[in-house]
């Protein structure tokens, strides 16, 4: 199975250019790059009314379909996989711009998210979705016509996003006319491009300038949405926050689950610059009894409170978040010690705070006064350099999340993001992305401890377990800043 599929680009005045796929876009100032994720979906969703039959009895106790249909679909498993590429707006320099050749979909599609930032007419009818796009129109083409090359393919629209808030979707959503005519909107832009689903990516309901009703009133858009997403046999997925407070404050989680295929769990920037102290950006666990910030606290509370783990998707960080101490002079860093309100930035991303995994096995690789240790109370490693600190993934704790996913039978892991991975295998002067590569390996090795431990007379289901979680999603989403 090969990775090496990054294209370079070929720069002009005015815009550039992939090789592999033939995607321009105006750069004059901002440029683009892309980012993904990646996750091990079971197979294509049900429509709810199927998973409702099936729990009432309809069919066999396994999975509620006779033998011949419960082939078929075993077989259909081997194929079903799922694709997402980000392209994201940022001011930076295009010689380091990164495009992921969408032909990375020939390992690992099932379908693409296509994402952009502003979903809102900038009109007092704020429900309608935005269609004045005419400069995206041919980018929808070229994702849509993937499909002719890949037949499994699906293609769905995401829309939202941490820089379009929650008012907009808060006045859209408690109004039903507004709604009705949002999920309208939703289908005629779908169906003209030739989507085949939405991934609503609303950050957050009742938090950033929503409403406590959102809770309520996200419920009642996801189910209008699902309605019409049944008509056409289209995928409705989401993401969520990961904290504690933003899940009971914005979510109905047994009712969101019973109308979302997956649930995409945001499952990173549990700490950062921001509370002042050196802290694991997405700790696996911790021995504090009470630590609600952790991946498995976060994974368990949502199985914990109605939420289908054939439905949840972890996400993995493939970057970093960075500190600078306010004590330097210290022989050790450690979790919990001083740091400034600010991190420091990477050369390429340039953002505070950030580093992606590329950028810092880089500069671990090129300065040798980086001093690294490992937390095994989290599973997160550190780097510290003088005053800098660094909190990141690596392929122990990346694993480590693996086989925690595939313990709790989730529906996979995804990747954020792609663009910040190892794309071209530099760091380690090894093939490209490592961090996918890493997921990969340890989904391999996880199977084969299942499969010595698996009982014998549950043959044919470990079957469908072990499919499920074979094989791994990037997630194709577009912002643009106007």
């Amino acid at each position: 199975m090969s990775y090496s599929l990054c294209s370079d680009i070929l720069e002009s005045k005015n815009k550039v250019q992939t090789q592999s796929i033939g995607i321009q876009c105006d750069l004059d100032p901002d440029h683009f790059y892309y980012e993904a994720r990646c996750s091990t979906p079971i197979q294509k969703p049900q429509k709810v009314e199927e998973q409702k039959r099936e729990e009432e009895g309809g069919g066999e106790e396994d999975g509620g379909f006779d033998e011949p249909t419960k082939q078929k679909e075993v077989d259909k498993q081997k194929t079903t996989k799922i694709a997402t590429v980000d392209l994201h707006w940022f001011k930076q320099d295009c010689n380091q711009i990164i495009v992921t050749e969408l032909a990375i979909i020939d390992q690992f599609n099932n379908y693409i998210v296509f994402h952009f930032k502003s979903p809102f007419a900038k009109t007092e009818l704020s429900a309608k979705l935005y269609n004045d796009v005419t400069w995206l129109e041919r980018y929808y083409k070229k994702m849509t016509s993937l499909k002719n090359k890949y037949p499994e393919l699906s293609v769905t629209l995401a829309i939202g996003g941490w820089n379009e808030g929650s008012a907009s979707y808060s006045a859209m959503a408690a109004n039903p006319t507004k709604r009705k005519l949002f999920v309208e909107s939703v289908v005629i832009m779908l169906s003209k491009h030739g989507f085949d689903g939405l991934d609503l990516d609303w950050e957050y309901p009742a938090k950033r300038g929503g409403s406590p009703e959102d809770k309520a009133n996200f419920v009642s858009l996801i189910k209008d949405l699902r309605a019409e997403m049944d008509k056409k046999g289209w995928i409705l997925t989401a993401a969520i926050g990961a904290g504690k407070d933003t899940i009971e404050r914005a979510y109905d989680l047994p009712q969101i689950s019973t109308y979302l295929d997956y649930i995409h769990l945001m499952t990173y920037d549990y700490h950062g610059s921001w509370d002042q102290k050196v802290g694991a950006n997405a700790p696996l666990s911790t021995a504090e009894p009470n630590d609600e910030l952790t991946v498995e606290y976060s994974i368990n509370y949502l199985l914990s409170n109605g939420v289908a783990p054939e439905k949840l998707v972890m996400g993995i960080p493939a970057y970093g978040r960075t500190f600078i101490l306010k004590n330097p002079e210290s022989k050790e860093a450690k979790l919990g010690d001083s740091t400034q309100e600010t991190g420091f930035g990477g050369p390429y991303t340039k953002e505070k705070g950030f580093m992606g995994y590329n950028e810092i096995c880089a500069e671990l690789a090129k300065d040798s006064t980086w001093q690294e240790w490992w937390d095994n109370t989290t599973k997160t490693q550190f780097a510290r350099n003088g005053e800098k600190v660094i909190s990141f993934d690596n392929e122990i704790s990346i694993g480590e999340k693996v086989k925690f996913a595939m313990r709790n039978k989730l529906a996979g892991m995804m990747v954020w993001s792609v663009d910040t991975d190892d794309f071209r295998g530099e760091c380690h002067q090894q093939e490209p992305f490592t961090i996918l590569r890493v997921i990969e390996k340890s989904m391999a090795t996880s199977l084969q401890e299942i499969e010595k431990h698996k009982k014998p007379n549950a043959a044919v289901q470990s079957i469908s377990v072990s499919l499920a979680l074979l094989f791994c999603m990037l997630h194709v989403l577009l912002y643009c800043n106007h």
